[in-house]
């Protein structure tokens, strides 16, 4: 799983779930690298998760996720 961030308060919010959750992740927080992969899944805002199989999960989403 890849966590893309500019380090924005949610952005910070997920990483601490994330890790609360003991849910291994790689962290993108190069700004090319998140401008690059926000363009290629037509997204706009940070963060967001790519999961293994490629699926884009929003903060929204990640959060409905991580915290059941």
């Amino acid at each position: 799983m890849e966590l893309y961030t500019t380090n924005c308060p949610k952005c910070i919010i997920l990483e601490n779930v994330l890790k609360r959750k003991c849910v291994p992740f790689t962290l993108v927080d190069d700004i090319d690298k998140v401008m690059q992969k926000g363009r290629e899944y037509n997204i706009s805002e940070v963060p967001f998760l790519i999961t293994r199989d490629g699926e884009l999960l929003n903060f929204k989403q990640a959060m409905e996720l991580f915290n059941k």
